[in-house]
């Protein structure tokens, strides 16, 4: 994973593409450029991108014969499907800005920011009110994405569908307990759980776009079957009285592996204060969690 943000730069005039890249260069960022709706797509399911910077004028695909506004505004509404989720129920976690030239007026503005685009950006972007900069900076606060070591929350946060429930891990402990935060309720939760509900959010959030990746094996958990199953069922008992009665938290493959529901909307992980945790096992994990 990049040590810096990563913006998704979908334009295809070359120009337009070299100044984009530029400018997300003096800011201290990454980027991954592309010309078309088709990969840009591709690129936002298989890549940890941080933001979308995506010309609304775009090709369908390399071989399409010419740009139309039509797949910028799909693009959109790909990535929307992708991440649908909230930054703490506002703004979208994952922020799209279209940027444009050629939008036919108010109506293209309009269905942009409806499809689900988070600010708009004129070209030449001297003509816009706030720098580009400002603009970029704007977006990834309002997206819980200010620093680079919070993207890994911010990108599980993003996949969340709309009706699911927030997770928070403070790393606040008291007298062998853990906060948990759902839906804004904190409570404890007893270390042995603790440890285990850790591992599979640290799963969820190395998993990026793959769903598979998300499963954690029952020899994680313990190195002894039956005590990996025994704490395995204790966590869904501890973590069922946190969670509405219509989401269950941990899933099941029936083969033994377990993962968090996608249900569950991983909203903030404090993997700094989780690195000096009193329990070592959980200090390891989250010590491997990429980019904290």
């Amino acid at each position: 994973m990049s040590e810096k943000h990563v913006g998704l730069i979908v334009e295809d005039d070359s120009d337009a593409a070299a100044e984009m890249i530029d400018l997300l260069g003096a800011l201290g960022h990454d980027h991954v450029h592309v010309d078309n709706r088709e990969d840009a797509a591709r690129a936002v399911a298989d890549r940890e991108i941080c933001f979308v910077l995506a010309d609304l004028q775009i090709k369908g695909t390399k071989d399409s014969a010419q740009p139309r506004v039509e797949a910028g505004q799909s693009l959109i509404d790909d990535v929307r499907r992708l991440f649908p989720g909230r930054h703490r129920g506002r703004s979208h976690a994952l922020p799209i800005l279209v940027t444009s030239g050629h939008a036919k007026g108010p109506l293209d503005v309009a269905r942009s920011f409806r499809d689900g685009c988070d600010d708009f950006i004129v070209k030449p972007f001297s003509e816009n009110a706030l720098s580009f900069r400002e603009q970029i900076a704007i977006a990834l606060r309002n997206a819980g994405r200010e620093r680079h070591e919070s993207c890994p929350a911010a990108s599980c946060e993003a996949r969340a569908a709309a009706d699911s429930v927030s997770l928070a891990l403070t790393g606040r402990e008291r007298a062998g307990r853990s906060e948990v935060v759902v839906a804004s309720r904190s409570s404890l939760l007893a270390n042995t759980s603790f440890l285990l509900l850790v591992r599979l959010v640290a799963a969820a959030c190395r998993a990026g776009s793959d769903p598979e990746a998300r499963w954690v094996s029952l020899g994680e958990f313990a190195t002894d079957e039956r005590l990996a199953r025994k704490r395995v069922s204790r966590l869904k008992s501890d973590v069922a009285v946190l969670f509405p009665a219509e989401i269950q938290a941990v899933e099941n493959d029936r083969g033994g592996r377990y993962r968090l529901s996608p249900a569950v909307a991983i909203a903030n992980v404090d993997w700094k204060r989780l690195a000096a945790h009193s329990e070592a096992s959980v200090q390891k994990i989250a010590r491997s969690v990429p980019a904290r």
